[in-house]
């Protein structure tokens, strides 16, 4: 649960789902994994809270909820301490929604390149590549025990190398006209060798 910066809610020791129901709220769009726990939460809370908006996208809640537009409800999953300027996460018990899980599918007998691979582990790190092509081998879904999945806060280790790992490294502007120059040089040679 978040409140844009300086809301009451903010210096409150633990929020209930009561506490923040007396505000509006923005959160996901029923149609959303995610929603269904919400509304769980909500009705077994036994409070009516005023649904300000839903949105699809994490970051435009997280937007609204910035501007002061109510507080929002979303996946610890999408919180980004760096990029999350102008709101807070409020003290609240974790256990007052069941947990949400997403889940990663490859199409059965399809080769898996390494950079798959690689975004698999990034994910869930408690999956490497060993046990994914085991599960793979096996042509059988690869399932833990709900103990052996770590809690979302212990798999981000560094939300920038998850980041940078799928982004192309800058190219130097040299590069470029290089591999023209190379380009050009390697078509005038085939010229050469035709006439």
């Amino acid at each position: 649960m978040i409140a844009p910066a300086g809301h009451p809610l903010t210096q409150a020791g633990q929020v209930t789902l009561a506490d923040v129901a007396a505000y509006p709220l923005i959160t996901y769009d029923a149609a959303f994994t995610g929603r269904s726990s919400v509304d769980a939460a909500l009705r077994a809370a036994e409070v009516q809270p005023v649904i300000r908006m839903t949105a699809m996208d994490a970051d435009v809640i997280k937007t609204y909820v910035g501007l002061g537009m109510g507080l929002g409800i979303l996946t610890e999953m999408a919180l980004d301490d760096d990029a999350d300027d102008g709101i807070v996460v409020l003290n609240h018990d974790a256990a007052l929604f069941e947990k949400c899980f997403v889940k990663i599918a490859v199409r059965r007998g399809k080769l898996l390149r390494s950079f798959a691979y690689r975004f698999i582990e990034l994910f869930a790190p408690h999956l490497d590549g060993r046990r994914v092509s085991a599960a793979l081998e096996r042509g059988r879904p690869f399932l833990l025990d709900q103990e052996q999945i770590p809690p979302w806060s212990e798999w981000v280790r560094n939300d920038r190398a998850v980041v940078s790992a799928f982004q192309r490294p800058p190219r130097p502007a040299q590069a470029g006209a290089a591999r023209r120059n190379e380009r050009s040089v390697v078509h005038r040679q085939l010229k050469a060798t035709r006439a």
